[in-house]
């Protein structure tokens, strides 16, 4: 709802926009588009701006509510989804739905400056006032009480995993949602996300046991066994013909 009370605004995740709509009796006023997958909203702060999260574009459109019409795209890859803006007006942080992330955007710039990693699927994020402790050379912000951005420990584990959900992002975006949004199938948006990352599992094991049953055929052969079966093989056949031989030889005497 707008600050007016008089204009409701939807996203239409399986379209490409939003309408908006009269609360009083539900018709539809106008429409816009943004981007593929319109998502969720979230105010500026100034009363006339909102930004819209568009999942499948992966894109966040800025809306001026009084004109209706786009005035800003901020690119943001992996499955934006949920929105909030630090308490110093600054920075927009955006969910990385596909990517286990969190963005981080400078509203002057209106560009993305950082990501940090959080864990699966983040869907909310919301910010919180924090007080710098006493300790000399931090300050108080949403990122912490040092106002970086906290890395996971363990950076060659960290770098295996964005590799990892970057693939499966990369399938997912190019392959995947664009048949899931022509055919009107965006409740499946998630699960097939995963079903992505599960058929990607299934490849990997395949690959492990084709290498592993490789590498013992090589480390422990057994062409000898093989190569003595045949001979044996060879010499009771050729006994074989040497009786049924000597069996026509008898009969015709």
């Amino acid at each position: 709802m707008l600050p007016d009370n008089k204009r409701l605004l939807v996203a239409l995740t399986g379209e490409d926009g939003l309408v908006v709509v009269d609360p009083k009796d539900g018709a539809v006023s106008g429409r816009l588009q943004t981007g593929k997958g319109a998502h969720n909203f979230w105010p500026k702060g100034d009363g006339r701006h909102w930004f819209l999260s568009n999942r499948v574009e992966g894109t966040v459109s800025l809306i001026d509510t009084q004109d209706m019409k786009v005035v800003g795209t901020i690119k943001v890859p992996g499955g934006p989804d949920c929105m909030d803006i630090t308490p110093d007006g600054k920075e927009l942080w955006v969910t990385q739905r596909f990517l286990r992330r969190i963005a981080v955007v400078d509203l002057e710039q209106m560009r993305m400056v950082a990501s940090i990693p959080v864990g699966k699927s983040p869907h909310g994020v919301f910010m919180l006032e924090v007080r710098a402790a006493a300790v000399p050379g931090t300050r108080a912000g949403p990122r912490g009480v040092d106002g970086g951005a906290t890395e996971v420990a363990g950076a060659p584990m960290r770098d295996l995993i964005d590799i990892w959900v970057g693939v499966q992002t990369w399938i997912f975006e190019t392959l995947v949602s664009p048949v899931l949004f022509r055919f009107g199938l965006m409740e499946w948006f998630e699960p097939a996300f995963n079903a992505v990352e599960i058929v990607m599992l299934g490849i990997v094991q395949i690959l492990v046991i084709a290498l592993g049953m490789r590498f013992f055929e090589q480390r422990w052969p057994l062409e000898k066994t093989a190569q003595r079966r045949p001979g044996r093989r060879r010499s009771r056949l050729h006994r074989a013909e040497q009786a049924r031989h000597h069996a026509a030889r008898r009969s015709s005497w």
